[in-house]
C-alpha cells in the first residue's frame, strides 16, 4: 500500500468511526423502531395467524407497534380505543417484506420497482376484541369495524403517499357476517389504484377459517395538513434514511479517492 493511500484511509477513519457510532446508537437506542422488525410474536397471535404471516412473508416493524403504546397525543383510535377503553386484546400490524424494504431503503430501487410495489402494497392486521367494543351481546359493534378499517387504511395511505397525511374521502363498508367478541380476525387492506392525490383501497376482515366477514372500499386524499402523528413517523423514517445514506456513500468516496491516486502516477508517466 502507498503512503498516500494509508494517509487517506486514516483521514477517513477519523470521520467514519464517530459517524458509524452515532448511526448505531440512533438505530438501536433512539430510533429502534424502523429497522427492527419481527416475523410475529409467538405469545400473542394464534397458530392460524402465524401460518398466515409465514405464508404471506410478512414482518412487523416496531415502528407500527410503538405508536399504539404511546399516550402522548389525542388520537381517537389509539388513545381512546386502545388506551382508555382497552378494547383490543391483540392489535398487530404486518407488512410485506418487499414493501417494508422499500419504505426504509427505497434509494436502492428503481422508480419502476417502487411503482410496482406501490401498486400491490398491503397492510395486514391481526386483532382480537373484547366486550368493551361490543354492540349486541357477544357481537363486535359495527362502528368499531368501520373505525379499524379507517385506521388501517389511513396507515397504508400514509405509507404509499411518501409519508404525507391522507384524509378519508369515503368509506363504504359491507357487513357479511357478524364479528364475535373474543375471536381473532385478520384484516387485509390493499391498494386498488392511485390517481394523483387520490388513493383507492380495498379491504376485508377474515375469520380463522378464511371466511370473509366484512369488506370495505375506501378512498383517501393526500393532504399537506400536518399532524403530530404523521410528523413523528416521518421524522423517524427520514432520520434513519439520512444516517443510512451517509454510511453508504463513504466507501464510494474513499475508494473513489484511492482510484484517482492510483491512476495519476501512470498518467504522469505517459
Amino acid at each position: 500500500m502507498s503512503y498516500n493511500y494509508l494517509k487517506s484511509l486514516f483521514k477517513w477513519s477519523l470521520f467514519l468511526v464517530p459517524v458509524g457510532s452515532l448511526t448505531y446508537a440512533n438505530r438501536h437506542f433512539y430510533f429502534p423502531g424502523l429497522y427492527s422488525c419481527k416475523e410475529y410474536d409467538q405469545a400473542e397471535i394464534s397458530d392460524h395467524s402465524k401460518k398466515y404471516v409465514q405464508e404471506h412473508n410478512l414482518v412487523s416493524p416496531k415502528i407500527t407497534q410503538a405508536h399504539p403504546k404511546k399516550d402522548e397525543h389525542d388520537h381517537f383510535f389509539e388513545k381512546s380505543i386502545l388506551h382508555k377503553m382497552n378494547g383490543l386484546d391483540i392489535y398487530s400490524i404486518f407488512l410485506d417484506k418487499k414493501f417494508y424494504k422499500m419504505l426504509v431503503d427505497g434509494s436502492t430501487m428503481t422508480p419502476e420497482e417502487k411503482q410496482e410495489i406501490m401498486k400491490n402494497a398491503k397492510l395486514h392486521c391481526v386483532f382480537n376484541t373484547n366486550n368493551r367494543v361490543q354492540g349486541h351481546l357477544g357481537i363486535v359493534h359495527g362502528g368499531f369495524t368501520s373505525t379499524i378499517f379507517n385506521q388501517i387504511g389511513a396507515n397504508l395511505a400514509f405509507f404509499v403517499s411518501d409519508f404525507h397525511p391522507a384524509k378519508t374521502s369515503h368509506l363504504n363498508v359491507t357487513y357479511k357476517k357478524p364479528l364475535k367478541v373474543g375471536n381473532e380476525y385478520i384484516i387485509e387492506m390493499g391498494v386498488d389504484k392511485i390517481e394523483g392525490k387520490d388513493i383507492y383501497l380495498k379491504g376485508k376482515v377474515m375469520d380463522s377459517s378464511g371466511n370473509v366477514c366484512t369488506t370495505v372500499d375506501t378512498k383517501f386524499v393526500k393532504t399537506p395538513t400536518d399532524t403530530f402523528y404523521s410528523k413523528e413517523l416521518e421524522r423517524e423514517i427520514q432520520t434513519e434514511r439520512k444516517a443510512y445514506d451517509v454510511i453508504k456513500l463513504l466507501p464510494e468516496r474513499l475508494f473513489g479517492s484511492h482510484q484517482q491516486q492510483e491512476t495519476s502516477p501512470s498518467e504522469n508517466t505517459q
